[in-house]
């Protein structure tokens, strides 16, 4: 949860108190149904962080109404905490029951959340929002894909990590998919539910949520983030923009957006926001490769910062150094290079090594890497650009299949992308890798080798036997290797 002061607690704790293994540190945050705390374990596990958040739920302040809908809210929370694996979603760690009858949700700390951002600086967009939104969409896709919607987008459920990348929250009002649909309480934020949502009566199952009612509240998000905190409708007040949104789905030539927002976001945006909740789907399924190239220039993720200064760094140590024909002479230890950054030398082609690194450092993910994009050159064509398998209908430097490349493609305004271009093929190389951590990253093993693993065979080939599939196990050693060979 997310680290910044808010209301008053709904469930009152005093600094040092201790509940199970935790030592509450500070109030940070409520909501409809407990209290947020910083927290500090007391007794360190190998690999689980000290510092978490502490959501506190006061069951036995509601009403029996209020308490057994809390009871189905906390149960969603946790079951889906619990299975939940991956870089852009909160982690729940574990359930406490307190003596009084509460119950404490241990979950990750981040720093902040979007709604605090963009408070923050009204009317003016985040440098990096458009990697944020890409990051929210990715997390959306994976919870849709496991048979879950989140019910509650908004931006103060969309929380900013440490390491500067966004985690989705809050999964109280998460349904778990029957189908096409599944149901969740009659509950919600106006400004962010979509237009059938008002149409449907409440039953003993609850309303009626489909992935659709996600894809319309990340296109408000996505609006808000683009434009410093404005909302795509008209109004003043949450249920004055509630009822626009009614307004504009009897007649969708109503939506106006704000003429500031960068391509090639409007035309998402407008995908997203259709009134038609079947459109919407059908509009917005290849989402993830229209945002791939919408990064705004200059915006540079806070991984990429840090590694292209060591980087410049080490390449003006390195021209300096002195060395003996045909020998590098590394000029200061390899360990104070950016991991995962090409060596100098080596037998990565002179022409090659500017795209590679360039297209790593499109991606903010870590497994992301020159090294590991220059070990997958290697492998798949040994860096020919004219490679060709009639036979497996793969083809260039990254052996694209032409059908999968179309989506993953540089858009150009002057020419179309080629699979034969060594620039298009790198760079749709590291776009479709990027994607990949999010949608199989998250498995056990080695994330650069599970991704890697996924562009050969898919990434439901992997997810389906949770690791690295028999079958590529030689191709992923052998990427292995190289990578040790060419980068830091």
């Amino acid at each position: 949860m997310w680290l910044g002061r808010s209301d008053r607690p709904l469930a009152d704790v005093a600094d040092g108190t201790i509940i199970g293994d935790y030592r509450v540190v500070s109030y940070l945050a409520s909501g409809q149904w407990g209290s947020v705390y910083a927290a500090r374990r007391l007794t360190p596990r190998p690999g689980a962080p000290d510092d978490v958040a502490l959501k506190l739920l006061p069951a036995a302040t509601l009403t029996p109404a209020q308490r057994a809908t809390f009871a189905e809210i906390l149960d969603r929370e946790k079951r889906f905490g619990r299975d939940a694996r991956h870089a852009h979603l909160i982690r729940v760690f574990e359930a406490l029951t307190c003596p009084d009858g509460s119950v404490a949700l241990v979950m990750e700390l981040a720093r902040t959340d979007l709604r605090r951002l963009l408070e923050s600086n009204p009317g003016k967009p985040p440098a990096d929002g458009a990697i944020l939104l890409r990051q929210v969409w990715h997390a959306l896709t994976y919870m849709h894909a496991k048979g879950w919607v989140h019910g509650d987008l908004k931006p103060a459920n969309v929380l900013i990590a440490d390491d500067g990348w966004a985690r989705v929250g809050d999964f109280g009002l998460a349904a778990e998919l029957d189908g096409t649909h599944g149901y969740t309480p009659g509950l919600g934020t106006q400004d962010y539910l979509p237009p059938e949502w008002w149409d449907q009566g409440l039953d003993s199952r609850g309303v009626i949520t489909r992935p659709a009612t996600d894809v319309w509240a990340f296109g408000v998000l996505a609006h808000e983030v683009l434009t410093g905190g404005m909302h795509p409708f008209p109004g003043a007040t949450p249920a004055a923009r509630a009822g626009a949104i009614r307004e504009y789905a009897a007649d969708p030539g109503r939506l106006r957006l704000a003429t500031t927002i960068p391509e090639p976001w409007p035309a998402i945006i407008r995908d997203c926001l259709r009134a038609s909740y079947a459109e919407r789907l059908a509009a917005t399924r290849d989402l993830a490769a229209r945002m791939a190239g919408a990064t705004p220039a200059g915006s540079t993720p806070p991984r990429h910062r840090v590694a292209s200064a060591v980087a410049a760094s080490m390449a003006v140590l390195l021209l300096s150094a002195s060395a003996a024909p045909g020998e590098v002479k590394p000029a200061v230890p390899v360990q104070e290079a950016a991991k995962g950054e090409l060596r100098p030398g080596g037998e990565v082609p002179a022409q090659y090594r500017t795209v590679i690194t360039s297209a790593a450092h499109s991606c903010p993910k870590a497994p992301v890497t020159p090294a590991l994009i220059a070990a997958m050159l290697k492998v798949e064509s040994n860096f020919d650009p004219n490679k060709r398998s009639p036979q497996t209908d793969e083809y260039g430097i990254a052996m694209w299949t032409p059908t999968v490349f179309a989506g993953w493609a540089p858009k150009h305004p002057d020419r179309t992308a080629s699979v034969f271009n060594t620039d298009d093929a790198i760079r749709a190389m590291a776009g479709f890798l990027c994607y990949l951590v999010d949608t199989v990253g998250y498995l056990p093993g080695d994330p650069q080798l599970l991704i890697a693993a996924a562009y050969r065979v898919g990434g439901k080939r992997v997810r389906k036997v949770d690791g690295i599939p028999p079958e590529t196990t030689a191709y992923t050693s052998k990427i292995k290797t190289k990578m040790i060979a060419y980068g830091y």
